[in-house]
């Protein structure tokens, strides 16, 4: 098989009242070149019974057992990155449908760049709010 340009990994540990729409935003990007990772370090299997519900071919599901402690379950996924580039997501996260494109675009026009960050917009009462991140 070949390694898509983009890995997108998803960490997730005991919420899976969240992943699914972090997993969803993730599938629906207008960019054709990647794959979503769920890294599930969960104590029970609440996320896998909900991800086992999905069929989808950019996804692919790896139970983290035993559950390992926050930085080892990083470094872990870090060390199974093999594209070219990747994402760390966030089982609490939602991606706008241009992220994975517009990220990948300025990369690849931009190679002395090393790693990006993006904004974050709350949702209140059904309101979509810039977060101050008090910059």
């Amino acid at each position: 098989m070949d390694i898509p340009k983009i890995q997108v990994f998803i960490l997730t540990y005991n919420r899976p009242q969240y992943v699914l729409r972090a997993v969803n935003s993730a599938l629906n990007q207008n960019f054709d070149d990647y794959e979503v990772i769920i890294s599930d370090n969960s104590t029970n299997d609440d996320t896998q019974k909900i991800i086992a519900t999905l069929n989808n071919d950019k996804l692919k599901y790896k139970k983290r057992e035993p559950s390992l402690p926050v930085i080892e379950h990083f470094n872990l996924v870090l060390s199974e990155v093999a594209s070219d580039y990747f994402i760390l997501f966030h089982d609490d996260d939602e991606m706008l449908p241009d992220y994975v494109s517009t990220l990948f675009e300025t990369l690849k026009n931009n190679p002395d760049i090393v790693a990006a960050a993006s904004n974050a917009f709350l949702i209140s009462n059904g309101e979509k709010k810039e977060k101050d991140l008090g910059l």
